[in-house]
């Protein structure tokens, strides 16, 4: 099969998966407007498109390094560790507002489509997968 019908195979896939991302977009748009939920999509495909240029670039040969695994492996825990720590100790405060909107800026959208796609450990195993 030729690289470019595999390429449009995988467009595809992505283009209808139905993760935490897609949701969002949706939640926003409805919320937040349709000039914001663009700034989101934004964000969301150029973190994306860093974890193709990190795939293709070959990132897929660090991540077989046992080394490298097992230092990953640790910040991971790290990082979950304190992040229910956090959690633990800062109870969440439950405001009642009758506004549905929220203000934010565009650039705003931006960051929390990038950080919701960049931090999505799903998307890091898809794409090196598709590349391995």
């Amino acid at each position: 099969m030729p690289p470019i019908i595999k390429g449009l195979i995988l467009g595809f896939v992505f283009i209808f998966a139905l993760g935490p991302a897609f949701f969002m977009l949706i939640q926003t748009s409805i919320q937040q407007g349709l000039k914001k939920a663009i700034f989101m999509a934004a964000g969301i495909s150029v973190a994306d498109i860093c974890y193709v240029v990190l795939v293709l670039l070959g990132v897929t040969q660090v991540l077989e390094v046992t080394h490298f695994k097992f230092w990953m492996g640790i910040f991971g825990i790290i990082m979950l560790i304190s992040y229910g720590i956090y959690l633990w100790f800062n109870l969440p405060k439950i405001e009642l507002d009758d506004r549905l909107v929220k203000d934010s800026n565009y650039v705003k959208q931006f960051i929390k489509g990038f950080a919701l796609n960049a931090l999505n450990p799903f998307i890091i195993v898809s794409w090196v997968t598709w590349a391995s």
